[in-house]
């Protein structure tokens, strides 16, 4: 992407969710969805919660399908509660055979959440955690960038991670 590199600002909170998860079905992929929103500020985003895969997920070793259904009653209630403060970022997944950089699927995945309004989220996250003494993340942001007489083109760029303590007002 063009300009300069955002920040992710991710709480211990979804982090240790997120490495439980991956640990526990590892050798196996998993994932689940991020939570938080848009930070103002350099260009960022404050991801809060990330919630596992559903009871209908599917796990294999170089895939995961989520349980779609149980996200959307999953994102709808925490944007309810929140008071429409917090929403859908995007997706995070494991990568326990490899490392966290992104693969042609995930891609494509990015690009199905920034075309898809319903979604509201033109410019989605993928984090991916890579396995190692313990769980590493990455995170990744994708929006397309606009061009003169061309289609437009997927942009990803990889995040300045920041792990956080949850904001209280959150917690």
């Amino acid at each position: 992407m063009s300009g300069k590199a955002g920040i992710a600002w991710l709480s211990v909170t979804a982090l240790n969710a997120m490495s439980k998860e991956a640990e526990l079905k590892s050798p196996l992929e998993t994932g689940g969805v991020l939570i938080g929103y848009p930070a103002p500020i350099a260009n960022g985003v404050v991801i809060l919660k990330a919630v596992g895969p559903g009871p209908n997920a599917i796990h294999e070793p170089c895939a995961f399908t989520p349980d779609n259904e149980f996200h959307k009653e999953f994102i709808a209630s925490v944007y309810k509660h929140s008071g429409r403060r917090l929403s859908y970022l995007g997706d995070w997944h494991s990568h326990p055979g490899g490392g966290a950089s992104l693969s042609t699927l995930d891609r494509k995945t990015l690009t199905k959440i920034a075309c898809f309004p319903q979604a509201r989220a033109p410019r989605p996250l993928m984090a991916i955690l890579a396995p190692g003494p313990v769980w590493s993340p990455s995170v990744w942001q994708a929006r397309f960038e606009t061009r003169i007489f061309r289609a437009p083109k997927l942009e990803v760029r990889l995040l300045n991670l920041i792990v956080i303590e949850q904001p209280t007002e959150f917690a």
